[in-house]
């Protein structure tokens, strides 16, 4: 099948699936996308169950869709650029340190927890799992995804601080992330008594640190470009804005640095809100909300191929107890790793209990998890780790996602979610 075929099949199919769910459902576009490409998923199953040998053409494309590469080689560059470029510039700057250490301290520390829970819960129904492999996916699952993880934001009713941090955490704690899982992988591969604590570190800076540098350099290039370039000519903005994507994706690849750090930091770099009146006027009001419209439809194309891909899961009554295990292995991870570097570095002042909570069950799992875990290499865990990891994936946005507001929800910060709407309202008269 041609590559544009694929293409015209997966936008043909997502359109079917957000008139469906803006018609009749009406939920999240992440949340009913996702629900209604698993309830595809799951009549593809049966019918070819009744029906023998009529749906092997579309089974076999969605197995052989390449989802990691068209993640991490395309979509995600795109969104956590547009994520980026809608963050609070100012607001992320007075921020920026509980950010920091709830993005990369509290992200190894779920990672391990994650791993060292499930290789002593895993025992309890009769499964072994070598604590590397454990390891491994403590580390693919502890980063939440900043895809759903701004998608819910933007319906919620919580206050501009908690929004900055929440938002802010999900953005650097996905390239951290992926960071930490390439080095624990590279223990796997190379067999753990055959690599160094230098070895690791080695790895870890060069990815996280080139990446960064790398946004930083591609962003500052990008601001000043972006300056010289009179706001009515906004079809070279947004020309400008894509090559700053498309190319800084392919200078990491090549340079072998982390593009998700790359990319958060270069949208930071042309962050339309925050900036003071001279600097926020670099780029036309009608290229942010053409990223922010990239970012909706790149969105729901997402969780679309996260539904789609139950047909790639293996399923054993034992992998479905395996999967609930590792949901509250998963939970629970999280809640520490956010209260430690809370109580660590000091910052329960200006954290409330419910603040801990939302960021608890606000961290929200998506299509980065299961790219990482099907681009695994050929091992003896690689299927048990996908199933719990899409368990996990599919409890984080269907559950999670489905209560997250009801946790949010507070009488005095009904105003904050009104004011917000005002404003987005405001902007696209703006545009218009």
């Amino acid at each position: 099948m041609e590559n544009l075929d694929i293409v015209l099949i997966l936008i043909l199919l997502c359109a079917c699936i957000l008139y469906v769910n803006n018609r009749w459902l009406k939920l999240s576009a992440s949340i009913g996308v996702t629900i209604l490409a698993l309830c595809t998923s799951l009549g593809i199953v049966f019918t070819e169950y009744i029906f023998p040998g009529t749906t092997i053409p579309l089974k076999q494309f969605i197995i052989d869709f390449n989802f990691t590469e068209a993640l991490f080689n395309f979509i995600l560059s795109f969104l956590l650029f547009a994520g980026a470029m809608h963050i609070n510039i100012r607001s992320l700057q007075r921020e920026k340190w509980t950010v920091l250490v709830l993005a990369t301290v509290g992200t190894a520390v779920s990672a391990f927890v994650s791993g060292v829970l499930l290789y002593y819960a895993l025992p309890l129904i009769s499964i072994q799992l070598d604590f590397i492999y454990c390891l491994l996916f403590g580390a693919l699952i502890s980063p939440t995804d900043p895809v759903a993880v701004m998608a819910m934001i933007k319906e919620s009713f919580i206050s501009r601080r908690l929004e900055v941090r929440i938002s802010g955490e999900s953005l650097f704690n996905d390239g951290f992330g992926v960071v930490l899982y390439l080095a624990v992988l590279q223990i796997v591969n190379a067999g753990v008594g055959n690599v160094t604590p230098m070895m690791v570190a080695s790895i870890f800076f060069h990815e996280a640190i080139g990446g960064l540098l790398l946004g930083l350099l591609v962003g500052t290039a990008g601001f000043h470009c972006l300056k010289a370039v009179d706001n009515h000519f906004y079809e070279l903005e947004v020309l400008l804005t894509l090559i700053m994507v498309i190319g800084g994706t392919r200078l990491a690849e090549l340079l072998h640095v982390s593009s998700p750090l790359a990319m958060v930091v270069t949208g930071l770099c042309i962050s339309y809100e925050g900036r003071s009146q001279h600097k926020s006027n670099i780029a036309n009001l009608f290229v942010s909300k053409l990223w922010n419209l990239i970012d909706e439809l790149l969105n729901a194309v997402l969780f679309m191929l996260v539904g789609l891909k139950f047909i790639h899961m293996h399923f054993t009554p034992q992998f479905l107890m395996a999967g609930a295990i590792a949901v509250v292995v998963v939970l629970a991870s999280r809640y520490i790793g956010v209260l430690t570097p809370i109580y660590l570095f000091n910052f329960k002042r200006t954290f409330s209990k419910k603040a801990i909570m939302i960021l608890t069950w606000g961290g929200l799992r998506g299509g980065i998890p299961i790219a990482l875990a099907l681009s695994l290499p050929a091992m003896e865990a690689k299927d048990f780790i996908i199933t719990i990891t899409y368990c996990v994936v599919l409890f984080s946005i269907i559950v999670q996602g489905l209560t997250i507001n009801r946790l949010m929800k507070d009488p005095a910060t009904d105003n904050l979610h009104e004011k917000k709407q005002k404003k987005m309202k405001k902007e696209e008269a703006a545009v218009v």
